[in-house]
């Protein structure tokens, strides 16, 4: 029993969990949950693989999929089961923050302490290439942590924001003051790509590195060299070129692939060197969590989220700053700066996000005519229901291929 309206009712470990409604459930007549959680059993499947939980949900094993490859989405649903409406494919237009892709540097690492060398990375990925190329341009490129909402940065600092930014003008690049913030862009050009990967070299250069027989050499006389872990195999097309780009560089870099589980270990021991992450939408009123993404008192807490590594007094006193705002403008002028402070610190190379869910499911469900214009977790599907006459016909379509429905 949990304080939930379902209990767990069997666990197989490392591949399902089955849950059952409680039927004397303290909170159903609440008005909050008026219409909701109306599945008497709901099992969820998980997979190690998304090609493989893909291929589970086209073979009718797997009621609902939120579809996070949009090169997937566009050519791997051209299939008889969604060309007869068993299967639909819907976007789900939510507002404020986007879950985003975002790749981690490990900045406890010596090698990534100058924010200099983070920087030249960040200009060896070509995000418009990929988009262009593998994502058919469905993603907008990613320039806050706090993107497609109002906490996001915007152009230079307002006075508010600079109020706070000025005591520590000395620790701080000079660009946050004087700089609107955007990440390097190709076009998915050639020529602009060798533009940043000159910008990259650069700054490299300054950062003490010098290119000797192809190898980028520290003053120490190492190579620089980059492990960049992946969870997924469909993740290699997107990171390839960033690899090669690297190796122009004359840095020392390849892809390491872990399962799922593997990933969340290695994020939450700190075992890597730069790693990929989902991260799911910030709160449109963030506050003490702030501490756990982004403070200093966190960085080396074992299974913390402040999976960068992030150390900065400024970054800790502008988080209490947006904690403790008295009002809505104030909190605003505190996460504004303290997103300044983070995109210009360069602790992750920035990616993008969908603007929407995609979602593909069996269409043997009813749903409100209303759905939440914020974000929702949609494979609860808590304000769903069974439509009998659809189920009916879902079960038929997944008899002729061979699918087995969940409970």
């Amino acid at each position: 029993m949990s304080s939930t309206p379902y209990k767990v009712t069997k666990v197989d470990p490392g591949r399902s969990i089955t849950l059952e409604r409680v039927e004397d459930y303290w909170g159903k007549d609440l008005p909050i949950n008026r219409g909701r959680h109306n599945f008497d059993k709901m099992r969820i499947d998980y997979y190690r693989d998304m090609s493989i939980s893909y291929e589970a949900f086209i073979a009718g094993n797997v009621d609902a999929r939120m579809e996070t490859l949009p090169s997937r989405w566009v050519e791997g649903y051209d299939i008889p089961a969604v060309q007869n409406g068993h299967i639909k494919k819907e976007l789900f237009e939510t507002e404020g923050t986007k879950a985003y892709i975002t790749i981690y540097f490990n900045c406890r690492l010596e090698k990534f302490q100058d924010p200099r060398v983070r920087e030249a990375i960040s200009y060896a990925f070509d995000w418009d290439w990929v988009n262009k190329n593998l994502y058919y341009n469905l993603y907008i490129k990613l320039r806050s942590y706090f993107d497609n909402c109002e906490l996001a940065n915007q152009g230079l600092p307002s006075p508010a924001e600079l109020e706070l930014l000025e005591p520590f003008r000395d620790q701080l690049d000079p660009r946050v003051f004087t700089h609107e913030f955007n990440p390097p862009k190709t076009d998915a050009t050639p020529a602009l790509l060798r533009k940043n990967l000159r910008v990259a070299h650069n700054l490299l250069k300054e950062a003490g590195y010098i290119v000797k027989d192809g190898k980028l050499i520290s003053k120490t006389g190492e190579q620089l060299d980059i492990e960049l872990i992946l969870w997924d195999p469909s993740l290699k097309r997107r990171y390839a070129s960033f690899i090669e780009n690297l190796k122009r560089l004359g840095i020392s870099a390849r892809i390491r692939m872990v399962d799922s589980t593997e990933n969340i270990k290695r994020l939450q021991n700190r075992e890597f060197d730069m790693i990929t992450w989902i991260n799911f939408p910030q709160n449109l009123s963030p506050g003490v969590e702030l501490r756990q993404y982004f403070g200093s008192v966190n960085a080396d807490q074992d299974g913390g989220l402040n999976y960068m590594g992030v150390k900065s007094s400024v970054v800790d006193a502008l988080i209490e700053k947006a904690i403790f705002a008295p009002d809505r403008a104030a909190k605003v002028a505190a996460v504004r700066a303290l997103d300044r402070v983070l995109v210009w610190g360069f602790y992750s190379v920035l990616a993008g996000y969908s603007p929407d869910w995609m979602v593909a499911y069996w269409d043997r469900f009813g749903q409100p005519d209303i759905r939440p214009n914020w974000f929702h977790d949609v494979f609860t599907m808590n304000t769903w229901w069974i439509d009998r006459e659809k189920d009916a016909a879902v079960q038929r379509a997944r008899g002729v291929i061979g699918g087995k429905a969940p409970n």
